[in-house]
């Protein structure tokens, strides 16, 4: 029975590495045919129908592993004796470059088996009378050699056109990696050239505010230097200070002592309003008393004005007196002149 695909599959012998999403450590397994769409898949893991798994091989005559995510489409239900299983992988996720390469190995290795394929048996009966024909069918064997031979020529050539391809194709994805890589570079270039003039921003308000920093000490120590000078007149008033402190304190005790005297003498409102009088009295004596002092020193000037001759104060009862006043006579004395008066 013939299977009826849709694209060519070849068979192969590629050691792989599989992992399944429920079992994320990778196992060894072996790939037994392979064509753009699927593989077959020779594991020692046990997976489900329809669960993801990813494969890693590398091609013959490649350098750079393959890595394919697909689903399990078919299991074998029997095992080696060696645990070997056999399934049937669908591919899910190939992106452009993948699909290229694996329709490049399936078309060269699809090739290599039609040309390493024997040709089937045909017997021919030699007859008499056939030479003429032989010659014919010889120098057609000939020409068809050689007409393989060009075809052999011309498929090496495109397998070398699609292996140049191919390493265009890789050498284009390495170009835009290395262009992607170059933008990334450029951009945190950038990055770090404004944080550079970030920090050079930084560094110069720094500079400033140090320079700010080193005239306030400059000034602080003008100011220490201006206390440590007068240090000793601090001191002075300092004692100065707390003497009168001690005074003001011992005054006020001996207020506070007079105001308990006080209080306890004038617990009623009679002895209060007796002291109040004899305060009134007192400051109505003191205010005479003062009034007194200051007319004795006004008259105590005015003997010394009278003393010191007339001023030309008024005359009273023939004696010159000093009023409160303060009037006074002057008396013009016209200066004798040589002209006599008529």
């Amino acid at each position: 029975m013939r299977e009826r695909r849709s694209t060519v599959r070849v068979e192969c012998v590629l050691a792989a590495r599989d992992r399944t999403r429920h079992d994320p450590q990778a196992s060894d397994c072996r790939i037994t045919n392979l064509s753009s769409r699927g593989l077959g898949l020779l594991t020692r893991t046990r997976g489900e129908l329809g669960e993801p798994l990813n494969v890693s091989f590398v091609l013959p005559d490649e350098e750079q592993p393959m890595t394919l995510t697909g689903v399990t489409r078919w299991s074998g239900t029997t095992t080696s004796r060696k645990g070997w299983r056999s399934c049937g992988i669908e591919f899910t996720e190939l992106d452009d470059t993948q699909r290229y390469r694996l329709q490049s190995f399936v078309k060269d290795q699809a090739q290599q088996d039609s040309r390493l394929r024997p040709p089937a048996r045909r017997v021919v009966k030699v007859q008499r009378g056939l030479l003429p024909w032989l010659l014919r069918v010889t120098a057609f064997l000939g020409v068809g050699l050689l007409v393989a031979g060009l075809c052999a020529w011309i498929l090496a050539l495109k397998r070398m056109n699609a292996q140049l391809s191919h390493d265009l194709a890789q050498r284009e994805l390495l170009v835009s990696q290395l262009q992607a890589r170059n933008d990334q570079l450029e951009a945190r270039h950038q990055t770090l050239q404004r944080e550079l003039e970030q920090t050079k921003a930084q560094a110069v308000s720094a500079q400033a505010e140090l320079g700010r920093l080193q005239q306030q000490t400059a000034q602080l120590a003008t100011e220490v230097r201006w206390f440590t000078q007068n240090l000793g007149d601090l001191k002075q008033v300092y004692l100065r200070v707390r003497t009168e402190r001690e005074q003001l304190q011992t005054h006020l005790r001996l207020l506070e002592e007079q105001r308990t005297v006080l209080e306890e003498r004038f617990k009623s409102i009679p002895e209060l309003r007796k002291a109040i009088q004899k305060a009134q009295q007192a400051q109505a004596y003191r205010l005479r008393e003062e009034r007194r002092q200051w007319i004795e020193a006004l008259r105590e000037a005015d003997r010394r004005e009278l003393e010191r001759g007339n001023r030309g104060y008024i005359i009273q009862a023939g004696q010159p007196t000093l009023t409160s006043a303060r009037l006074s006579i002057r008396v013009h004395t016209p200066e004798p002149t040589d002209t006599p008066s008529p």
